[in-house]
């Protein structure tokens, strides 16, 4: 099958390069600053709003994210790719100059709206410049950079922290995103698709209220109001009908955000699910765990940025074979995908039961588990559905499955948002069990989610991809 952009063997080698730049940066940041974040927001005295940011980053991304794909696919992923990439390298780099906290708040947020336009654009240009035969190598290798970028944000993100301040870590990730902007300007075209259409302005003021208020819910309930309170039932009741009517808008709207047609096939539905549901388990080992780290058992920035190796250094090297190994038969897709859901079901029970005593070394042996769940991830979703889906819609789709992990997120940070603030309140109250016993505690009950999670990515690979249709998928 032909590329949907033909391209000659260098200029495809420098626009793969620009993608695989722009996902390093992406996944860079998103690891280093679990690390950095603490000791920044202690440096402006805002640590109790910890939480609240994770919940508007992570509904920044849900709203963007899905934007991002129509965009792209109306004017070009090229001109997207460039414009929002030069932004965010802008602001990121402002982030580097002490401020304030507000100001802070407002810059690093602003930022992170434009990172989200790009959530889904590595996989959309990869797509793009490769045909069905070759992506699973491709996707394989970007595997394996995620794992790369697992290692150096969280152990580098400790490093510059523990030796040259929360600040540097803003220069740390910049080269990456101003090497994505010169290989993607120089060698990838601008081709639309006319698949973008309009955009669907009420379905994005639906999902963004609608969100809005269930996460003012999980962030300032019990903090600002009581959570069974009459503004507190207000507010979920009224983010529950607002999420409601965005699915019944979604379904007559003439460009929905999400398009109805993916979702009737069972391929994209099952890479979709499994999207969503290995949120919990990326956030509970980068941000939650680097947390429980330097508060939970008192480490060092630099010792909790190790704390994931073991996974990480299986992240760095399986995805490369296991993507070589599913490209020579397409249907062994089935128990790659059952074989992550196991994974992280049963690392993330492990984790339920540690405290402020739990070992390093224990810790360790369960991150090697995750490690292999992880890189399974990696090689299976996109692939899978890049294979069930139209060239010319490839942007938007991709963009609906970057969504679909962001809502995953958007679950876990929500649970943690709850445990994290009763437990905070209770732990800095006169006489309290003290700041270490509340993170440790909020880290084990959100373990609870994640385990839950691995579970359903089985059950959505045995409902949605029984024997009898695995041989469909064959290249």
């Amino acid at each position: 099958m032909t590329p949907y952009i033909s391209l000659g063997n260098r200029a495809k080698g420098v626009v793969i390069l620009g993608a695989g730049a722009m996902f390093f940066y992406n996944l860079l940041f998103a690891f280093t600053m679990p690390v950095v974040l603490p000791s920044l927001l202690e440096r402006y005295g805002v640590m109790e709003h910890y939480a609240l940011l994770n919940g508007l980053n992570s509904l920044i991304s849900c709203v963007v994210t899905p934007l991002g794909g129509k965009l792209g696919d109306r004017f070009g992923r090229r001109r997207l790719a460039i414009a929002a990439s030069a932004v965010r390298l802008g602001l990121m780099l402002c982030c580097a100059v002490p401020t304030s906290g507000g100001v802070f708040f407002a810059l690093y947020l602003t930022g992170n709206l434009a990172g989200g336009l790009l959530n889904s654009i590595p996989y959309a240009i990869l797509g793009d410049v490769t045909d069905l035969r070759e992506r699973p190598k491709w996707f394989g290798v970007f595997g394996t950079v995620n794992g790369v970028a697992l290692l150096a944000g969280l152990l580098g993100g400790g490093v510059i922290v523990d030796f040259l301040g929360p600040f540097a870590a803003f220069l740390f990730f910049a080269p990456f995103g101003a090497l994505s902007l010169v290989c993607l300007a120089t060698c990838y075209p601008n081709k639309t698709t006319g698949s973008g259409g309009g955009l669907d302005r009420a379905g994005m003021v639906l999902l963004a209220l609608g969100l809005a208020a269930i996460l003012t819910w999980c962030n300032f309930g019990g903090v600002a109001f009581p959570r069974i309170s009459p503004l507190g039932i207000t507010l979920l009741v009224v983010g529950a009908a607002l999420l409601f009517l965005l699915v019944r808008h979604e379904g007559r709207a003439a460009d929905p955000i999400f398009d109805p047609r993916f979702f009737r096939n069972k391929s994209f539905l099952l890479s979709a699910a499994t999207y969503l549901l290995i949120g919990p388990m990326v956030c509970l080992c980068s941000s939650t765990l680097t947390m429980y780290g330097q508060v939970g058992l008192g480490l060092s920035a630099t010792v909790s940025g190790t704390l994931a190796l073991p996974k990480n250094i299986i992240f760095f090297v399986l995805p490369t074979f296991l993507g070589a190994w599913i490209a020579k038969d397409r249907r062994r897709f089935k128990p790659i995908f059952l074989l992550c859901g196991g994974c992280i079901a049963l690392a993330s029970l492990l984790c339920c039961f540690w405290d402020t005593q739990t070992s390093v070394l224990t810790i360790y042996a369960v991150m090697v588990i995750f490690g292999v769940g992880t890189s399974c991830q990696s090689v299976i979703i996109q692939p899978y559905m890049h294979a069930a889906v139209a060239s010319e819609d490839l942007g938007s789709a991709t963009a609906v499955l970057q969504f679909a992990n962001s809502m995953g997120n958007v679950i876990f940070t929500s649970a943690y948002s709850i445990l994290y603030n009763a437990r905070y309140l209770a732990a800095t109250a006169p006489g309290g069990a003290g700041e270490a016993v509340a993170i440790a505690q909020a880290f084990s009950g959100v373990a609870v989610v994640s385990a839950v999670a691995g579970v359903g990515i089985m059950a959505a690979t045995l409902l949605l991809m029984p024997r009898r249709q695995t041989a469909k998928v064959r290249a």
